[in-house]
C-alpha cells in the first residue's frame, strides 16, 4: 500500500458571497509545508551581526577623523600662501601705473582692469598695500598705484 503526500492545497472557489452566508464556518487542511530552508528561501541573508565600539575605538576614531581634517586645513592653508606669494611675486615684478577714481568704480573693478588674468583678490590686496588703504572706500579723484596697465 503506497501513501501519496500532497504538498499543495486545494481550496473551494469563492463567488464572492461566502462572507454572507450563515453556516458554520470550514476549517481547511494544507498538507505539506516548508521547512526552516523553505521559510527562509525569500529572504535576503541577514547581516552578520557586529559588536558595539569600545570606548578605546570611539577615542581612536574620533582621533583620526580630528587628524584628517587638521592635515586637510594645514594643506589648504600651505597651498593659499604658495598662491599668494606667487602672485604677489607676479604683480610686484609688473610696471606700475597711476589710475585717477572716477564716479561709481570700485576697487574690485580697476584690480580687474589693472592686471587682467591675475586673482583679483590678491590684485585687490596689492593695490590696498600699495596705497595705505585700510578697506574699499574710494573717493572719486583719488589717485592709486596699479599694478600693470591702466584702466581704459
Amino acid at each position: 500500500m503506497s501513501t501519496r503526500t500532497s504538498t499543495h492545497a486545494t481550496l473551494p472557489a469563492f463567488d464572492g458571497t461566502a462572507a454572507l452566508s450563515t453556516g458554520p464556518a470550514r476549517l481547511v487542511l494544507l498538507e505539506g509545508g516548508l521547512g526552516r530552508a523553505g521559510r527562509d528561501a525569500g529572504r535576503p541573508p541577514r547581516a552578520p551581526r557586529t559588536r558595539p565600539l569600545t570606548r578605546a575605538q570611539e577615542v581612536a576614531l574620533v582621533g583620526c577623523a580630528a587628524l584628517v581634517v587638521f592635515a586637510l586645513v594645514l594643506a589648504s592653508s600651505v597651498a593659499d600662501t604658495l598662491l599668494a606669494t606667487g602672485v604677489s611675486d607676479r604683480l610686484s615684478e609688473l610696471p606700475t601705473s597711476t589710475v585717477v577714481v572716477g564716479q561709481g568704480d570700485t576697487l574690485w573693478e580697476i584690480a580687474e582692469n589693472s592686471a587682467p588674468g591675475e586673482d583679483a583678490r590678491a590684485v585687490v590686496a596689492w593695490i590696498q598695500e600699495a596705497n595705505g588703504l585700510e578697506g574699499g572706500l574710494l573717493v572719486p579723484g583719488q589717485e592709486l598705484v596699479v599694478p600693470g596697465g591702466a584702466l581704459s
